[in-house]
């Protein structure tokens, strides 16, 4: 690769930077160099035209103010929506409990529409994970505690967002028009921590790992050409996923080789709280002989030692050459290169009435409904509710989705809000909300 020969070790390390934060300091400090990509999740624009326009301001800047003139590349979180304006999907779970593959992939062809509009070129999604303990607090993000389901929903998923065909999958070929690349996550086994405690070790022996945490892994990079991962928070039997060449190794030749792995927040920091590593300059040397090509930067600077790294012996350039190419790779598969400012043209598709039908569609075809009555008893029925039956008596709703309004916090983000419907409010007789009981266990 051309470019990766003339650019400066600074210059390497710094497209290693996944930037979070948006103010004048972070354009100076990159000035001459540029930086990796920007996680857009962070702006604080609340319509899709202002965040496009934010978004081609930033890369003007540093296209133009930096000495190899490399594109930034551009993030954002897309498991349900891509943010402002944009039209949201109801959590992975409800998706799984539609058990309808081709949903799962006209879901991710709106997503991945609706990005490309506001200038995205890669997004954090599919969740797809086995959250096999229930006590998780993320376990609704997901699609499955079944490999096989979760497998099937994934490839969908990630060919709706990615596109491509069998012979034009992966990183080596173009995105097409409205596609965007796929950050699949947690790699790998996130949803078997210890009693369901978010950063918890993953105890479960190889066998279990290859057999069944693997397989939906395997589905995307294999049916799907994944162009990318989120590394786990967690620890493997101890040893933490982020510092982990087996683990690195086991991805990579399933064909996730050309493809880059990003870190979760504050995990190539942790490695040293968890004592694998002993300063940052160690943490940053595990990181990159762990292929995690990126750092999510939340608050963390990790990278900002991979040249001190090299030079102390604890990593060989050529290693950080091979994360920089899988960097660079994406941004010419994703055009960047060749057009990396985005056309206010593709907004009119926001919220589209096509896209916002396929969103009720999907939460339809994703309601359980409950039934408790005997058969021989099938008209003191209690569930499912029968609308003639109840007319004039009072519903009691419980929970704390029950009321969502535009912009309640347990509904949207607090920065960026959705209108929603409240399914609710179309039942006759009177309805009394409330928003559940607190659980404290001490």
């Amino acid at each position: 690769m051309d470019l990766l020969s003339r650019m400066t070790l600074e210059e390497r390390q710094v497209q290693l930077h996944s930037v979070h934060d948006l103010d004048p300091s972070i354009w100076q400090r990159y000035k001459n160099t540029s930086f990796g990509d920007q996680k857009m999740s962070h702006f604080p624009q609340r319509d899709a035209l202002s965040l496009l326009r934010a978004r081609n301001q930033e890369q003007a800047y540093f296209l133009q103010n930096s000495r190899l003139h490399i594109p930034l590349s551009f993030h954002q979180e897309t498991l349900t929506t891509v943010g402002p304006g944009g039209t949201n999907f109801p959590l992975g779970s409800t998706i799984g409990s539609s058990f309808n593959v081709s949903l799962a992939g006209e879901i991710g062809k709106v997503i991945a529409k609706e990005a490309q509009a506001v200038g995205v070129d890669v997004g954090y999604a599919p969740e797809i994970n086995l959250y096999t303990d229930p006590r998780n607090g993320r376990g609704q993000e997901a699609f499955s505690q079944d490999a096989f389901l979760t497998s099937e929903l994934a490839v969908a998923w990630v060919l709706g967002m990615q596109g491509g065909d069998v012979d034009s999958l992966g990183p080596r070929h173009y995105l097409s028009k409205d596609k965007v690349a796929c950050v699949a996550k947690h790699y790998i086994a996130y949803g078997a921590s210890q009693g369901g405690l978010n950063s918890g070790p993953a105890m479960i022996d190889e066998y279990t790992l290859r057999d069944v945490y693997l397989a939906p892994w395997e589905a995307v990079v294999r049916r799907a050409g994944l162009r990318a991962l989120m590394r786990s928070h967690e620890a493997w039997n101890h040893w933490p996923i982020h510092a982990s060449t087996y683990l690195a190794d086991i991805i990579n030749k399933l064909g996730f080789n050309d493809s880059f792995s990003i870190s979760d927040c504050g995990d190539l920091h942790d490695l040293i709280r968890a004592e694998a590593a002993t300063s940052e300059v160690e943490a940053a040397a595990m990181g990159l002989n762990a292929s995690v090509d990126v750092e999510n930067r939340c608050g963390t600077e990790i990278y900002d030692h991979v040249i001190e790294a090299i030079h102390a012996g604890m990593l060989a350039e050529s290693t950080l050459n091979t994360s920089v190419a899988r960097v660079l790779r994406h941004k010419f598969s994703a055009g960047l290169f060749d057009k990396p400012y985005q056309s206010e043209k593709g907004l009119v598709e926001m919220r589209s009435p096509r896209h916002l039908q396929l969103s009720l569609e999907a939460a339809q075809q994703g309601v359980v409904v409950l039934k408790n009555a005997p058969l021989a008893a099938a008209r003191d029925a209690i569930l499912p509710l029968d609308l003639e039956k109840f007319a004039g008596r009072t519903i009691a709703v419980i929970g704390p989705l029950g009321a969502c309004t535009e912009g309640s916090p347990q509904c949207a983000h607090k920065a960026h809000p959705i209108p929603v419907t409240v399914p609710a409010a179309r039942t006759r007789g009177r309805l009394v909300l409330h928003s559940g009981f607190a659980v404290v266990i001490v």
